[in-house]
C-alpha cells in the first residue's frame, strides 16, 4: 500500500498542471511580494522571467469571451504594475495595452481595477521621455467622476428631502464599494511603484486626486448630517456592520471607509518624500 501511495505521489506530480496560467502566475508571485532583502532585483527579475510579456501578449492579442484566465492575468499584471516601477513603465510603453484595458469584459465589471489601470498609466506616461497622454488622462478623470457621482446622494437628499430608494441606495453602494477599493490599490501603488507625490501630485495625478477628495469630503459631510438625523446608529463603523443592516447602514459604513483611506492618503502626501 504504501509503494502504492508512493507510485500515485509520483504519477501526480509528473501530470501536467490542471492550470498552466494559475501555476505560472503563483511561481511568478514571489517576484511581485519578494522578501525585503530581494526586493531591489525583484522588478528586473520579473521582466527577465518574462511573465509581464507574456501576459501582455495575452491579453492584447486575444479576446475574453470563455478566456477563463482573463481574470487572474489582469489583476497580477496591475499587482505587478502597482509594486514595480519598472514593470508599469514597461507597460506604459506598449501602445495597444490601453486598448486592451477598454475592451476587457473583465476590467468593465471591476471598476476599481480599471480606474487603477487609467490612473497609474496617466501618470506614468507623463514621465520623461514620454510627453503625456492627454486622452487617458481625460478618460481616466471622466471615469472617476461617474464613479463619485453615482455614490453621491440624490440632490433632493443631499438637501434634507426627500431619502434614497433602495434601489438607489444599492447602486450607490456599489460604486462607493468601487471608490474603495480605488484607494486601496492607489496606497499600495503608493508604497511601491509610484511615490505618492508623483501618483497624487503630480500633473496627471493631481486633478484625478482632486475629484477623489472632493468626493470625499461630501460624504464626511453626509456621514454628519445622516448622525445629525438619525443618530450614532445610522452609521455603522470600519468592519462594525451588524447583521441585517440596513441599505442606508451599509452604505454610511463604506463611506465613512472612503473618508478614512482619503485620510489616509492625504497624510501620505503630507509625510516627507525618502529625497527630503
Amino acid at each position: 500500500a504504501e509503494a502504492a501511495a508512493s507510485v500515485a505521489a509520483l504519477a501526480a506530480a509528473a501530470a501536467p498542471p490542471a492550470n498552466p496560467t494559475a501555476l505560472l502566475l503563483s511561481l511568478a508571485s514571489c517576484y511581485v511580494d519578494p522578501p525585503p532583502q530581494h526586493a531591489a532585483r525583484a522588478a528586473e527579475a520579473l521582466l527577465a522571467s518574462g511573465v509581464p510579456q507574456l501576459l501582455l501578449q495575452r491579453r492584447i492579442g486575444a479576446g475574453e469571451r470563455g478566456d477563463a484566465d482573463a481574470s487572474a492575468e489582469w489583476s497580477w499584471l496591475l499587482r505587478a504594475c502597482c509594486r514595480h516601477r519598472t514593470v508599469l513603465s514597461f507597460c506604459s510603453r506598449v501602445p495597444a495595452l490601453l486598448a486592451a484595458i477598454r475592451s476587457s469584459a473583465h476590467l468593465s465589471s471591476r471598476g476599481a481595477e480599471r480606474l487603477t489601470w487609467l490612473w497609474s498609466l496617466a501618470v506614468e506616461r507623463r514621465q520623461p521621455p514620454l510627453k503625456g497622454d492627454a486622452e487617458v488622462e481625460a478618460e481616466a478623470l471622466v471615469a472617476l467622476q461617474a464613479a463619485c457621482s453615482a455614490a453621491a446622494p440624490l440632490p433632493a437628499e443631499a438637501d434634507g428631502g426627500t431619502a434614497d430608494t433602495d434601489e438607489h441606495l444599492r447602486a450607490r453602494s456599489e460604486r462607493a464599494l468601487c471608490v474603495l477599493e480605488l484607494l486601496e490599490t492607489l496606497r499600495r501603488t503608493a508604497a511601491g511603484a509610484l511615490p505618492p507625490q508623483l501618483l497624487l501630485l503630480s500633473p496627471a495625478g493631481s486633478p484625478l486626486w482632486a475629484a477623489v477628495q472632493e468626493f470625499g469630503a461630501g460624504a464626511r459631510v453626509e456621514l454628519a448630517r445622516r448622525r445629525g438625523a438619525n443618530g450614532e446608529a445610522a452609521a455603522a463603523g470600519p468592519g462594525g456592520r451588524q447583521a441585517g443592516a440596513t441599505g442606508e447602514q451599509k452604505l454610511a459604513e463604506l463611506l465613512e471607509r472612503v473618508g478614512l483611506a482619503v485620510k489616509s492618503l492625504q497624510l501620505l502626501c503630507a509625510a516627507p518624500s525618502k529625497g527630503d
